[in-house]
Order: C-alpha cells, then sequence, then structure tokens
C-alpha cells in the first residue's frame, strides 16, 4: 500500500508500508521507506494507493 502521510510538524512523505494492525488510531505497519516497524496517526493519512 502506498500513501501520503503528513506528521505532526505538518511534513509530507509519500510511504509504501505493509499494515497489519490497526488500534486507538494509528496504524501499525511495515515502512519500507524506514526499514522498521513504524505507527501512523490516522488522522495524518492523506490519500492511499497501492504501491508499485
Amino acid at each position: 500500500m502506498r500513501f501520503q502521510y503528513r506528521n505532526r510538524a505538518g511534513d509530507r512523505t509519500l510511504r509504501d508500508i505493509r499494515p497489519h494492525e490497526a488500534r486507538d488510531g494509528y496504524l501499525m505497519a511495515w515502512c519500507h521507506l524506514r526499514g522498521d516497524e513504524r505507527g501512523f496517526a490516522v488522522r495524518g493519512i492523506e490519500a492511499v494507493g497501492l504501491a508499485e
């Protein structure tokens, strides 16, 4: 999955992730950009699509 994400500071990034859990307003996923497990605030997700 690919999505555009805006963090608390207002910075936007495009992320390719492999999601595995949603809880307490966060999407937990493997982030291919960072090569690590990450939690993304659902409110920060601005657009969603398929990863290439």
